[in-house]
């Protein structure tokens, strides 16, 4: 998993896709990464981490879900995306993936 949040944070900017169903792969980007703090349960671990995924749909998002994100042909990580709505600008739909 720390492979996978250190992607996350060098990805910030960058584009990758998601795959929300087989049949769907929609360009995706990854608009913010957040450090929330520590869990009081695993003091010991990484701080907990937001990342906010922003795809082109305006009108339309897909449910919360364990989707495909997909960096590269080579590494890929199942990560569960909950939708938040449309971007201030109203021109992206952006999703939030939570770890702790």
């Amino acid at each position: 998993m720390e492979k996978i949040r250190s992607l996350l944070k060098a990805a910030v900017g960058q584009k990758l896709k998601i795959r929300f169903a087989e049949e769907v792969v929609l360009e995706a980007s990854v608009a913010k990464v957040t450090q929330l703090g520590q869990s009081d349960i695993e003091a010991s671990g990484p701080p907990a981490m937001s990342v906010i995924f922003e795809t082109d749909q305006q009108d339309q998002y897909y449910s919360q879900s364990s989707v495909e994100v997909i960096f590269d042909k080579e590494i890929t990580a199942i990560i569960f995306l909950v939708p938040l709505g449309p971007n201030k600008q109203g021109d992206k739909m952006q999703y939030e993936a939570v770890f702790n």
